[in-house]
């Protein structure tokens, strides 16, 4: 099995590539270490990131994206996506708690619980929500522009927790809390 290696800015040499991490720096304060890895193809690292970004604030609040990262890395079994945006959603008001329900599709807002049901649903059948979750989207208040944009933030998603999965670099975000025995179950009572 290959060593799989994180490279410095210094062994990016792809212009568009650094600049992209250099953005990323000056906007973090640091470069993740999964956008890092990301350099390593510079093509696929500076169209994802522009489509990643259009995609989280095309239709969607930050919050709302936030949440769909959560319910989407929870589905795909991702530690480093689990912490990078459980940091990101506190960022953007959730509490710890909140973060939590997110992941297994359960909130108090029944627009982001239908959200986050819908994308958890997307992963689990591949694309193939039941007709009746979709239409509880719909009649959240959804249009179809969010529903093009939530296939496009999951499959954002799952490339990099596909990226973090295959390769296990290591995860620079605290880690995401476990979620507590039996709570997937217990929130889709409530739910």
């Amino acid at each position: 099995m290959p060593a799989y290696t994180i490279p410095t800015p210094d062994e990016v040499h792809d212009p568009e590539a650094r600049a992209a991490l250099d953005a990323i720096k000056k906007q973090v304060g640091r470069i993740p270490n999964l956008y890092a890895y990301e350099a390593h193809s510079p093509r696929a690292f500076v169209t994802n990131l522009p489509f990643a970004q259009a995609v989280e604030t095309a239709h969607f609040t930050a919050r709302e994206a936030q949440a769909v990262y959560l319910a989407a890395s929870e589905a795909n079994e991702c530690t480093y996506c689990l912490a990078a945006h459980t940091a990101l959603a506190k960022r953007a008001g959730f509490t710890e708690e909140e973060t939590l329900g997110l992941r297994v599709g359960a909130s108090a807002d029944a627009r982001l619980a239908v959200l986050t049901r819908l994308t958890r649903r997307f992963v689990d059948t591949k694309g193939r929500p039941e007709p009746a979750l979709l239409d509880a989207f719909f009649e959240a208040g959804y249009t179809q522009a969010h529903l093009v944009d939530l296939v496009g933030l999951i499959s954002v998603k799952t490339f990099t927790t596909y990226l973090h999965n295959a390769t296990g670099i290591a995860v620079d975000f605290p880690a995401a809390r476990a979620l507590p025995a039996g709570y997937a179950e217990e929130a889709e009572l409530v739910a």
